[in-house]
């Protein structure tokens, strides 16, 4: 058994009630440091930790929301991960680097955000749906493309996306 996970271990056969001990736990589960990393399990013991008054815990549980608030939003920054994700199959993810590309406006990367947006549409994610099936419907050049976005504006509208549901309407209707 390595040093790592002896140590972990050690803390928790320790006295649990203890705030040190409890801040030492979730600094384990934050960094991943002889147990497997869980920001929830860091979360639950630091917290635990900052409401007995332990100042390094309440620092290291804001630092780690705000950090993770940055995280929810794509960036230049933090692209390289959030394209990660989503090459990895992660439905929110696509969506949001699709989003965070075509709001670049750079035309050589068209491919990859339609890719990502048809990945995450496939995968249900309501945002992509409704994005997907705007531009089948208004730009569409086929009975096959109008098709296929009414079937992701039903999809959006199911998730009680109003635009889905108003776009939806509005295909009926013609």
């Amino acid at each position: 058994m390595d040093e790592l996970r002896e140590h972990f271990e050690d803390l928790l056969e320790s006295d649990q009630s203890d705030p040190q001990i409890q801040f030492e736990i979730g600094k384990c589960y934050l960094e991943g440091s002889g147990v497997e990393r869980d920001l929830r399990l860091a979360e639950k013991w630091l917290g635990r930790a900052a409401e007995q008054g332990h100042e390094e815990a309440r620092a290291l549980l804001n630092a780690n929301r705000a950090e993770e608030k940055a995280e929810r939003e794509v960036t230049e920054d933090n692209l390289p991960r959030w394209c990660v994700r989503a090459e990895d199959g992660d439905p929110e993810a696509q969506y949001k680097v699709a989003v965070y590309l075509r709001n670049r406006g750079v035309s050589a990367i068209d491919r990859d955000v339609r890719r990502y947006l048809a990945s995450a549409a496939e995968q249900g994610h309501p945002e992509a749906c409704l994005i997907l099936g705007r531009e089948l419907v208004e730009f569409g050049r086929s009975g096959e493309d109008l098709k296929r976005g009414v079937e992701y504006l039903r999809n959006a509208a199911d998730c009680n996306e109003p635009k889905a549901l108003e776009l939806l309407a509005d295909c009926y209707a013609r």
